[in-house]
Formats: structure tokens, C-alpha cells, sequence
């Protein structure tokens, strides 16, 4: 019997010159290598597993186990593609929609890429939405909502009547709900929280705060009120915590960039937030999504201000709480970029119009089908689902973590590497797990 690498292993140096670590990002796997166990990993290639003894065979078997290695004759590549498509064609699958209950939204964003339009689902529309859902959720076993908009509070009673038809559909099926809600936050108060959590079975948030208040309040202007959105803001997530779980998206552009280490501050010694489960965040580095998208492209950041961002709060993190902020990022295996590359995710308008991204969210051209109809596989669904990996992907060994990053970047501009911030963080990551695995095993 005879084994061979796995193609997708990394090997990276710690300061313990006898020994390294060993990741996998097919299994997510991280081992520590000592010289004797490196040395028959090293020659794994040419010995027969036969031939060995009993020390050295639980060794190999603790890699295959591990997928560190692999049969000689396993095509790695192939076995990514086939399990990828099982999940993409799999009818019976885990199903997810994004629900815009209304286009409309009591903010107006600079960077914002979508056209703000006065709709909201009419009552002909609900009812056709029910409908699609009988429909698309036959056979299934688990269902997920995404409420989304413009801003979705703002159709808090269609959020509700949905819901209650759709936990209804699903509760009558045997079929696992979930629920959760991007929102600026603002309207969000205690009282509504606790009505998106018994009504809606919404459980956790997203919620964008871009700096602090001056910069906030200027980058993410209220239409109709002078006031602090800010301070509105801070005091719903205040009060809302202990009911949702809250994720804050912080959109960083170069005109943020500088006071986003006094916002984590802000977030860890006046409010005490990053102490709490229930909170957490991360950076977008805003981009030019599509065409009617407002972003000026000398905004945006590179990927070496983006790894000079995260170096700047992980050491402000750690030095602050104690906690190793990269460790969160730790690399973990998907079948998929997006849950937009399978035939079991659609993002519905309030028109009813069906998109396979809530980036393209009601622009026609990227229109794949109406709820009343049903999908129509034309041009635009067919590239969502057939598109295949680009050359330099398919030779990358941080693939099985990645799946070529956004879809809608690679169809947006198809000759552009799409590659995410954290494959250039990669290994301060893994040696940041490393560190917490030596300081746990002390302490």
C-alpha cells in the first residue's frame, strides 16, 4: 500500500527549530511535526506501508486520519469538484432565500450599490412567495431566511406575516427554520427584537457601525432626521444583545481606515461589548460591486492595507482582552463560495423577481425568474451555476477554504484574481491557533 502527500498541505516554521506545523484545508486539520515524524512524512511518497513498523504505521495512519496524506492513486481535485457538485444539484439539499421585503431604506450611503426604490411586496406577491416556497422546499430538510432590503424594518409587518406562513409550511413538513436579518440597525429596539425572535424565529443580526460617531453618522446619513443615528444605533445593540446575536459589519474604505482601531476601542472599554458571545465583527473592505454602484475605485483599499488593518486590532485585541483575534479565522473547508453557486438559493425583490446574489438585487439583466412563474434558466442563472474554476484556483492550495472567493467579483471581471484578504493572513492564523494550543496546554 502506498500514500502519497496531500497536495493541499502547508508546512509552516515556528520558533521550536525541530519541530513545524502541518495544516490541511481539505479536512482543516493542524498538526505539530517533530523531526522523526517530519522525516517519514518527507519520504512518505516512496516507501510501502508494508514494510514499516508498528511506531511508524500508527504515524502514517494519524496522517491519512488527519488527510495530511492520501492514497497514491487519489485524484484530490477531482474529489473537491464531484462533492461540490453533489451539494450544488442535490434537490433534497439545505435550501436558503433572501427576502427584500421592501427596496426602500430610511438611510442613504454613499458607497451603497443599490437604486432605492419606493417597493414594498403587495399582498399578490406574498401569496405568490408562500406559493414558490411550497414549491421549492419539496423533499427538503432544512430551510433558511434571510431578511434583507434596502432596509427590512421597514417592512416589519410583511416580515412577520411571511413568517408565520413560512415557519407554518415548515413546521407541517418536518423541516428544520432558521432566521436572521441584515439591517442598519435603527430601528431595531428592544421591543421589535423580542417580536423578530417569537414571531420571526430571527436569531441573530448584522449590523453596520463604520467608525465612530462623526464618521458614522456622515458615511451612513439618516434621510429624514438630523439626529445621531449612532447613538441610536448603540443603544438598540445595548439592548438587544442578550435577545439576538449581533455581528457588526464595519465598512472600511481609506476614508475610515485611520479611526477604526479607536472604534474597536470604543467597543471594548466603553461598551464592553467583545467580552460578550453574543457580539462579534468584521471588516468589508468596501468595493465596486456593479455598475450602478456609487464607490469611487481610488476608496478602496489594497490587500496589504487590509493584513496592515487586521495586524494593527489583533495586536490591539490580544494587549486589550487577552483574546488572539485571528484565531477566529481560522480556515475551515466549504463545498461552496456561496450558498448562489447551488439551484437551492434565490434572493427574492419585492416584486417577486428572482437573483441568484443580493448584490444584483432588482437589476433586471441579472433577473432569473419571477415567484408567480417560477425560474427560468437563462444566461444570467447559467453562469452562477456552471461557472468553473479559474486556472489559478485550480492549482491553489487554499481552494478547499476558499472555492475562488465571490462569485459575482469572478463574473464581474473574469481575468482578476478574486482572492481573499485571509489567504494573506494565512499563516499569522494558523500560528496564532498554535500559540492558543501552547498557552491552553500551560496555563
Amino acid at each position: 500500500m502506498r500514500y502519497k502527500k496531500s497536495y493541499y498541505n502547508t508546512i509552516i516554521e515556528i520558533p521550536e527549530g525541530n519541530k513545524k506545523l502541518i495544516y490541511n484545508s481539505v479536512t482543516a486539520a493542524l498538526g505539530i511535526l517533530d523531526k522523526k515524524n517530519l522525516d517519514l512524512y518527507d519520504k512518505i511518497n516512496f516507501i510501502n506501508f508494508d514494510n514499516l513498523d508498528g511506531e511508524e504505521k500508527e504515524t502514517v495512519e494519524m496522517l491519512k486520519e488527519n488527510g495530511f496524506i492520501v492514497d497514491a492513486d487519489f485524484d484530490e481535485y477531482s474529489n473537491l469538484i464531484i462533492e461540490s457538485n453533489k451539494v450544488k444539484y442535490d434537490q433534497n439539499g439545505a435550501k436558503s432565500l433572501t427576502i427584500a421585503p421592501t427596496m426602500n431604506c430610511n438611510m442613504k450611503c454613499p458607497y451603497c450599490f443599490e437604486t432605492q426604490k419606493n417597493e414594498v411586496i403587495n399582498e399578490e406577491t406574498e401569496y405568490y412567495i408562500i406559493e414558490f416556497i411550497k414549491n421549492f422546499t419539496e423533499g427538503t430538510k432544512a430551510l433558511g431566511i434571510s431578511w434583507y432590503g434596502g432596509e427590512p424594518l421597514l417592512g416589519k409587518d410583511i416580515i412577520v406575516r411571511l413568517s408565520e406562513k413560512i415557519i407554518n409550511i415548515c413546521d407541517k413538513r418536518g423541516i428544520e427554520y432558521s432566521a436572521d436579518m441584515v439591517t442598519n440597525g435603527y430601528l431595531l429596539n428592544r421591543e421589535t427584537a423580542i417580536e423578530m425572535k417569537e414571531k420571526c424565529k430571527i436569531d441573530k443580526v448584522q449590523i453596520t457601525i463604520d467608525g465612530l460617531e462623526d464618521t458614522h453618522n456622515n458615511r451612513r446619513k439618516l434621510k429624514k432626521n438630523s439626529g445621531s443615528c449612532f447613538n441610536e444605533i448603540i443603544k438598540n445593540i445595548d439592548e438587544i444583545n442578550d435577545i439576538l446575536g449581533v455581528v457588526i459589519r464595519i465598512n472600511v474604505d481609506i476614508d475610515n481606515i485611520n479611526e477604526i482601531e479607536k472604534l474597536i476601542s470604543y467597543f471594548i472599554e466603553e461598551k464592553k461589548w467583545l467580552r460578550k458571545n453574543t457580539i462579534n465583527f468584521y471588516f468589508a473592505p468596501i468595493v465596486k460591486k456593479t455598475e450602478t454602484c456609487n464607490v469611487c475605485i481610488n476608496s478602496c483599499l489594497t490587500i496589504d492595507e487590509m493584513k496592515n488593518l487586521y495586524d494593527n486590532v489583533k495586536n490591539l485585541v490580544e494587549n486589550k482582552i487577552g483574546v488572539n483575534l485571528l484565531a477566529q479565522f481560522y480556515p475551515q473547508p466549504k463545498l461552496a463560495s456561496c450558498g448562489a453557486t447551488s439551484i437551492n438559493s434565490f434572493v427574492i425583490d419585492p416584486k417577486g423577481d428572482l437573483y441568484k446574489c443580493w448584490s444584483l438585487i432588482s437589476d433586471k439583466k441579472y433577473c432569473v425568474g419571477n415567484v408567480k412563474t417560477g425560474v427560468v434558466i437563462n444566461e444570467s442563472y447559467s453562469k452562477w451555476i456552471l461557472k468553473e474554476d479559474e486556472e489559478w484556483c485550480k492549482v491553489c492550495k487554499f481552494k478547499p477554504t476558499c472555492q475562488g472567493g465571490c462569485l459575482q467579483k469572478r463574473l464581474e471581471k473574469p481575468k482578476e484574481r478574486n482572492c481573499s484578504v485571509y489567504e494573506y493572513l494565512f499563516e499569522d492564523i494558523i500560528k496564532a491557533m498554535y500559540e492558543d494550543f501552547i498557552k491552553k496546554g500551560t496555563s
